[in-house]
C-alpha cells in the first residue's frame, strides 16, 4: 500500500475537521460559521466550480478525487461535490442544492450571508 493512499485521506479529513465550516456555534449546534471579515455566519457567494471545497474546480474532477484518493464512497463524494461545485448566490440556491444532492452541512441556509 502506498503511503499516499494512507496520508491523503487523513490529510483531507484533518483539513475538513479543522475548517471553519466544521466548527459548531456554541449557541446553536445546527449552525456552523465561517469567519469572513469579522462576520460569524456562513458567507456563500460563488459561481460554479469556484468554491475552495470544490476540488479541482469541477463536479467531475471533485468526484473523481473522492473516488480515487479518499476512503469516502462515491455517494458522499457526489453529495459533497454537488453542493460545493454549484453556484450559490442566495438562500434559494442553497436550499435547492441541499435538497437536490441530499447534502446537509451543519448550517442553515437562512442564516448564511449571500452576495
Amino acid at each position: 500500500m502506498k503511503l499516499s493512499t494512507i496520508f491523503t485521506p487523513a490529510l483531507l479529513l484533518s483539513g475538513v475537521m479543522a475548517s471553519p465550516i466544521a466548527s459548531s456555534d456554541s449557541n446553536n449546534n445546527d449552525t456552523s460559521t465561517i469567519d469572513t471579515q469579522g462576520f460569524k455566519t456562513p458567507y456563500l457567494c460563488y459561481g460554479a466550480g469556484q468554491n475552495p471545497y470544490c476540488r479541482d474546480g469541477s463536479y467531475r474532477k471533485c468526484t473523481e478525487f473522492f473516488r480515487d484518493h479518499t476512503d469516502y464512497d462515491s455517494i458522499y463524494g457526489g453529495k459533497f461535490c454537488g453542493f460545493w461545485c454549484n453556484e450559490i448566490k442566495n438562500s434559494n440556491d442553497c436550499k435547492n442544492l441541499k435538497k437536490l444532492y441530499d447534502f446537509h452541512p451543519k448550517f442553515a441556509c437562512d442564516n448564511a450571508q449571500y452576495c
